[in-house]
């Protein structure tokens, strides 16, 4: 008979560990959901973010494009400060950006205009 108790106390026992290892098997589950789930918000609102700085960049190119008009209109970069309301440097800044964006324009044009230039020249 005391086999008998053994063997229940061991059975008992390998219950309760069980019940114990589910608990903290759920408890597991319920917190790797929680980090899945902000995860998932993180990377959505990464996303969001990185289609709202695209927007911006291209509005951005938009309003360098208009400070580059007024400057081509010989308009100076405090006057143009002024009738838009923005800081000098805003207009500096936007300026630069204008005339990059130009440059590298100019140099894409340049290089297919010399790459064709020099066909023509090795065909003669």
């Amino acid at each position: 008979m005391a086999r008998k108790s053994r063997t229940s106390s061991r059975t008992e026992a390998r219950e309760r560990a069980r019940r114990a290892r589910q608990q903290v098997d759920a408890e597991r589950d319920a917190r790797d959901r929680k980090i899945e789930d902000a995860a998932a918000a993180y990377f959505m609102a990464s996303d969001e973010y990185s289609a709202i700085e695209k927007q911006l960049a291209e509005i951005e190119q938009k309003m360098a494009s208009a400070i580059g008009e007024l400057v081509e209109l010989r308009e100076s970069a405090p006057r143009i400060a002024a009738l838009l309301g923005i800081e000098v440097r805003a207009v500096r800044r936007l300026r630069n950006e204008h005339k990059k964006k130009e440059e590298v324009s100019a140099t894409e044009v340049g290089q297919g205009d010399s790459e064709h230039i020099g066909v023509e020249q090795n065909s003669l």
